[in-house]
């Protein structure tokens, strides 16, 4: 009734994560739901979960008992580092966006699947246990040719469609998260310039900007560089807004269609004449009876 949750719970939604299993991760959160969970406090289990993974990837040790610290030295051989960075970010994020989300349980859900839709497609795990990501080698990109101007021209227009374009990019995870959440500006000469909101601020890196830009030079087929600058004002053009946006529209057209249901109509004037019966309509305006 209070929303806990079983402690191997969260243990669980790593194992699918590593496993990306999508359907299980899916079934898990209909199973949390059976309970009442308060999936704020889920997320931030999620969260500090991979707090102490992270820290254990780095330094191999933890200050739990031995029981608790088998866990994270088990669950940390099923995640990369970068996995790891990865899904805490996006846990955080959007543990911050339910409020924007139809319910909390779509917002959980989408989160999750968040978390293995921008997972490197190149993480894997070797015989002994530890989780290891290849990262494409660079030098070949950084060899590219110049395009000519009309194909620069054509290149161009494709940087304005940055919603697409990310979709198209062959990007890790955190990178991936980075662009997703940055919405194009211009383009001057060879640098490409992105603006991000403040408050996602902490995804920047120069090594993430150095593998945003490599991924670019290659689809687009000439050397760029890219510069990201950091707004006070939310950019509501990036691929991950216009997401929140579709799912906000979606939920106002549910609503909509339920409010002009003869069905739901009925049902809400006779819930409101129930209520008058009840309540007086002195006492409903706060007069004593």
């Amino acid at each position: 009734m209070l929303g806990a949750l079983d402690n191997s719970f969260v243990s669980r939604i790593i194992e699918q994560l590593a496993a990306q299993d999508g359907a299980s991760l899916m079934q898990l959160i209909a199973e949390a739901d059976e309970q009442f969970p308060d999936y704020r406090r889920l997320l931030d289990e999620l969260a500090s979960t991979l707090t102490r993974i992270a820290v254990f990837q780095t330094t191999r040790a933890t200050d739990l008992d031995a029981q608790e610290h088998g866990e994270v030295d088990r669950l940390a051989g099923l995640l990369t580092p970068e996995d790891t960075q990865l899904y805490y970010q996006m846990a955080i994020t959007g543990k911050r966006d339910l409020l924007l989300a139809p319910d909390p349980r779509v917002g959980t859900e989408m989160t999750l699947l968040r978390m293995l839709a921008f997972r490197p497609p190149a993480a894997t795990a070797p015989a002994g246990g530890r989780s290891t990501s290849a990262r494409p080698a660079r030098a070949a990109q950084a060899a590219t040719p110049s395009a000519a101007p009309a194909e620069q021209a054509t290149s161009d227009a494709g940087l304005a469609d940055w919603n697409r374009l990310v979709g198209q990019l062959a990007l890790s995870g955190l990178v991936r998260l980075l662009a997703a959440n940055c919405a194009f500006d211009r383009r001057d000469g060879d640098c490409i310039h992105l603006s991000l909101d403040k408050r996602n601020s902490s995804m920047l890196s120069d090594e993430r900007i150095r593998e945003l830009a490599a991924a670019l030079t290659t689809h687009i087929g000439e050397t760029v560089t890219v510069s990201v600058a950091v707004s006070n004002q939310q950019a509501v053009a990036t691929p991950v807004e216009t997401e929140r946006q579709a799912e906000a529209q979606k939920a106002q057209s549910t609503r909509e269609a339920l409010e002009q249901d003869a069905g739901v109509a009925e049902m809400q004037r006779l819930f409101d004449a129930r209520v008058q019966d009840v309540v007086p309509a002195g006492d409903a305006a706060g007069e004593k009876s």
